[in-house]
């Protein structure tokens, strides 16, 4: 401390000696708060600089770190998740290690190789491979989801069961592919003139089906409808060489009137279409009640009959001949009923 009260460093140089005693020396004296001051800003300057690069330095390597590690991670993690629920989205990220790059080409790969794999099977079991039509197995499903519906609105529903008249000669005489080439035109005709949400299914074989819904909508009546459709199929179609003819037979059941089940309506329809076939074919016939009962008859009595072959009735056989049929009734008519003689099954 300087009698001037300010607090120094000193240092001492001596600059002339002898042996004994220093004759002349200089002393050199710093303020104390001005080199404190100096060494602070120093310290304090590198401390920033130091300060500022390890930020940068962080910065960096946490961005480097977010892009090439945690961003692929994050988007590999989101995408199987969502491959789970049946989505794939493609990342748009294309920067990351090497690694992690080979590793999601991998993923997307695997997963558009699974989501075609399941897409094919799901066609397969929903999707006629023939016409583009849903199966039998999507018509119940969206059958039944039409009924949900029209049950909760307290409206109408339509089923309109069709088939080809003797499909099966063509099938016979001009081989499986003309029959397919035909089935599919007249898949692309019934496509023309039924729209959503109304129902268009192929059952199978020359059997198609129709769910009418959108009755508000519905230019023509059900009954214009299905004459529209007969006029339509029955105008002719070429396949390859040939001009085929072919007529249609409807049958159609109402819900909740003809069955209120998918399996009911399914059965109702199906047995008025088979009414139209025994009344000449090429028409429609709505269901009614007696078919059923006429049904259920028929199958009882061929089943009394099966049992009463058994028990009650006795059937003999007698050998018979095409060609001298006429001749054997005209010269023996009483061996037709003489009892013990037989019965001719063919007269």
């Amino acid at each position: 401390m300087g009698k001037d009260g300010i607090k120094r460093m000193k240092y001492s140089i001596p600059l002339l000696h002898n042996t004994d005693e220093e004759l002349f020396v200089v002393t050199i004296g710093v303020p104390t708060e001005a080199v404190l001051k100096r060494i602070n800003q120093r310290f304090y300057l590198s401390l920033l600089l130091f300060s500022l690069v390890m930020l940068s330095i962080y910065r960096i390597s946490t961005r480097l770190l977010k892009n090439g590690v945690l961003t692929p991670i994050e988007a590999l993690t989101d995408a199987s998740r969502k491959l789970q629920r049946g989505i794939f989205e493609p990342s748009k990220a294309n920067e990351g290690v090497v690694e992690l790059m080979q590793l999601k080409q991998q993923f997307e790969q695997m997963a558009e190789t699974r989501l075609e794999a399941e897409r094919q099977i799901w066609l397969q079991a929903n999707i006629d491979a023939l016409t583009a039509l849903p199966n039998r197995y999507m018509l119940n499903y969206q059958l039944s989801q039409a009924l949900e519906r029209v049950k909760h609105e307290e409206q109408q529903l339509s089923l309109l069961m069709l088939d080809l008249d003797n499909f099966k000669d063509i099938n016979d005489t001009l081989g499986h592919d003309a029959g397919d080439k035909l089935l599919r035109e007249v898949a692309g005709r019934l496509k023309s003139i039924i729209r959503e949400p109304n129902l268009l299914a192929r059952l199978g074989g020359d059997e198609f089906t129709i769910v009418l819904t959108d009755f508000k909508h519905l230019t023509n009546p059900i009954d214009e409808l299905c004459e529209q459709i007969l006029k339509l199929l029955a105008e002719p179609i070429q396949v390859d060489q040939h001009r085929l003819f072919i007529t249609t037979s409807i049958g159609v059941a109402i819900y909740p009137a003809d069955g209120k089940t998918v399996e009911e309506l399914l059965k109702s329809a199906d047995q008025a279409m088979f009414a139209a076939k025994q009344e000449g074919r090429n028409r429609l016939k709505y269901f009614d009640p007696i078919m059923q009962e006429a049904i259920l008859h028929k199958r009882e009595l061929i089943s009394d009959l099966r049992d009463a072959i058994d028990t009650e009735l006795i059937v003999y056989y007698q050998p018979f001949s095409t060609v001298n049929h006429s001749t054997s009734l005209k010269q023996k008519p009483d061996s037709l009923a003489a009892p013990g003689k037989g019965f001719d099954q063919s007269s």
